[in-house]
């Protein structure tokens, strides 16, 4: 950096050398035009006008060197550190789902009902589902389940194929507790395709018996 700083200096100095030498040599011209061929001197005012725009040009043409060896003289901030690099990490997040496990025992809601009947003879409640046991894959056991309730006697439901008007066989229950008691069928045969199975009550005794909630359980192999 230094021998570049002299160098430069070396080169300014020698443009004002140039710049004044070529005043010089304008005035020595300018003095001489203003000379007529019988030796005579040209007015002074036209004189003066033309060396003061010579002045002013040889000021403004040494500020502009001057300015340019200012700024070739300034230093020149090099990085002394190499630019920062930002890192980012990327995290992958993967979710593993457990496996779900293979479901065996289904349960269709058929609701609740109450029923009163007189000669012991069945009626239709409006508990009820319809459904495709195909749909279930290789079934084990069909059983219908009912919590039943009676003041007095007996209470018994069964489950009656509305599609293809019959009843389960094997499908009813008996129930003489006074409070509400969980029954359930023995193992049942459904027949395939969309059906409709209600649920039907009867009491032996003329009273309001009640099944609080009845299920049809399915139970895959």
């Amino acid at each position: 950096m230094p021998e570049q700083k002299q160098d430069w200096w070396k080169v300014v100095s020698l443009l004002l050398i140039l710049v004044t030498l070529a005043n010089v040599l304008v005035l020595d011209y300018v003095v001489g035009k203003g000379k007529d061929t019988s030796g005579t001197t040209a007015p002074l005012g036209g004189l003066e006008e033309r060396i003061a725009s010579l002045v002013t040009r040889q000021q403004a043409l040494e500020s502009a060197v001057t300015d340019i060896a200012t700024f070739s003289a300034l230093p020149v901030a090099l990085p002394t550190t190499a630019p920062s690099v930002v890192e980012k990490t990327v995290v992958e997040r993967v979710v593993t789902q457990a496996p779900s496990s293979t479901v065996k025992e289904f349960y269709i809601p058929l609701g609740q009902a109450a029923a009163q009947t007189e000669n012991f003879s069945w009626v239709d409640t409006g508990a009820e589902a319809t459904f495709d046991i195909a749909n279930y894959g290789s079934v084990k056991e069909v059983n219908f389940e009912a919590t039943l309730s009676s003041p007095e006697g007996q209470v018994e439901v069964r489950l009656y194929n509305v599609s293809d008007k019959n009843a389960i066989y094997g499908s009813t229950i008996v129930g003489d507790a006074q409070d509400p008691k969980l029954y359930r069928s023995s193992n049942l045969v459904l027949p395939g395709g969309q059906k409709t199975y209600r649920v039907q009550m009867r009491t032996s005794v003329k009273v309001l018996a009640t099944m609080h909630s009845g299920r049809i359980r399915i139970l895959l192999k």
